[in-house]
């Protein structure tokens, strides 16, 4: 029994190995200019960026339901696999049709891995009673994903001093390495008891109950959806908002590191301060960070504020991933949890593929600072409503 369980926890630092290797990508931090070396134009790369985009909108929520039939351990197992081919594909490449392939290898990876690894690990804390320290756990592995950003940004820059393409040769090979360890991961029970008054045996199913039989669940879901995809459109922005405020690109890797190391810092506190606030309080929060971290960026227009408002954008991230999944797992049955978090990254997705284009086309035509003005007004009225909504319902009781 006690070997058992020493095997199930396993499955923790196992995890976390496996998502710290697939978010190695030394190759991120000048990833834009390793597209535009191989001729590809700004537009080109924005449009690469859509297709992966909706590539995952496609395949979210259809594999995590395949998580909930298969198995968790299997999906992560084959998307691990899929990103390492991926990486192979884009470290040869030198044309847009080679990277649009590497991207759909990409984009079925991130659908099979994601969902599937918070499932793993809370029905790992599960069976080991220790599930109420998921949100702890959780964003640990948001810190382990931060790290792997910030080191291999680092490195990133160092490669990048022999040739931009060393970059991408060294993050397929790390890739690779993260096979066996999820090769190793294993299968938590399920909870058999855990059944719906419906048979949730399809996705169908699985949005109707977090819709229609659970309210509180779907909204959080649109929430963190909308919230989700404010903070990575933010996050795309970095790159040409830092090169408009005259930032060398030697400087590139050391601030990309610097950006991802603020990301672990804030998520230490992100637990303590749920704790704290509660529900209502935490969701509002995010919105209120995420509004003034955009509004900052619009107006400044030097470099060492746009350093540090930069910096500033990771809070409402920091904040919201942990919570928003804290919050999914304890509002959803086991059978459908990697279903319905696959639901909540879909939708994320979705309003990235829709609005990002749009701000991006601002950008061409107008500046960067309006672009992100745009930004922040856009994701804070859409996001406001739906808190709105959330905050009746607390106030009525109705969960």
């Amino acid at each position: 029994m006690f070997r058992k369980k020493r095997i199930l926890e396993s499955n923790i630092w196992k995890l976390q190995l496996v998502l710290f290797l697939r978010n190695f990508l030394v190759v991120m931090p000048i990833i834009v200019l390793f597209l535009q070396e191989n001729g590809l134009s700004m537009t080109q790369v924005l449009t690469l960026q859509s297709i992966f985009a909706i590539g995952i909108v496609v395949l979210e929520v259809p594999s995590g339901y395949l998580a909930d039939m298969i198995g968790r351990k299997k999906t992560i197992v084959m998307g691990v696999i899929l990103a390492s081919i991926g990486h192979m594909i884009f470290s040869i490449s030198h044309s847009f049709l080679g990277f649009l392939t590497a991207e759909l290898f990409f984009s079925v990876s991130v659908s099979f891995i994601s969902g599937a690894d918070s499932a793993l690990l809370y029905d790992t804390l599960l069976e080991l009673k220790r599930e109420r320290k998921y949100h702890y756990f959780e964003s640990s592995i948001l810190r382990v994903k931060a790290l792997a950003e910030t080191t291999s940004a680092l490195l990133g820059g160092l490669l990048a001093m022999i040739s931009l393409r060393t970059t991408a040769y060294a993050t397929a090979i790390i890739m690779t390495a993260a096979i066996p360890i999820a090769l190793s991961l294993v299968e938590p029970k399920v909870k058999k008891a855990e059944i719906i008054e419906e048979d949730l045996n399809s996705i169908t199913k699985a949005l109707k109950y977090a819709f229609l039989k659970n309210k509180k669940l779907g909204l959080i879901l649109l929430y963190s959806g909308i919230m989700s995809s404010a903070t990575i459109t933010g996050v795309w922005f970095v790159q040409p908002y830092l090169k408009n405020l005259g930032l060398k690109i030697g400087y590139f890797g050391l601030v990309w590191a610097l950006f991802n190391m603020t990301l672990i810092i804030l998520l230490i506190y992100t637990p303590k301060i749920e704790v704290k606030l509660g529900e209502k309080r935490m969701l509002s929060l995010i919105l209120i960070t995420l509004f003034t971290a955009y509004l900052l960026l619009s107006l400044n227009k030097t470099l060492t504020l746009g350093l540090l408002f930069i910096m500033l954008l990771q809070l409402p991230r920091a904040l919201g991933e942990p919570t928003y999944k804290y919050y999914i797992n304890k509002l959803t049955p086991s059978r459908i949890r990697a279903t319905t978090l696959s639901i909540k990254n879909l939708f994320m997705r979705l309003f990235f593929s829709i609005l990002s284009p749009l701000i991006g086309r601002i950008s061409d035509s107008y500046t960067i600072n309006t672009a992100l003005l745009t930004a922040g007004i856009t994701f804070t009225l859409i996001g406001g409503v739906v808190l709105g909504m959330l905050i009746r319902g607390f106030s009525r009781g109705d969960y």
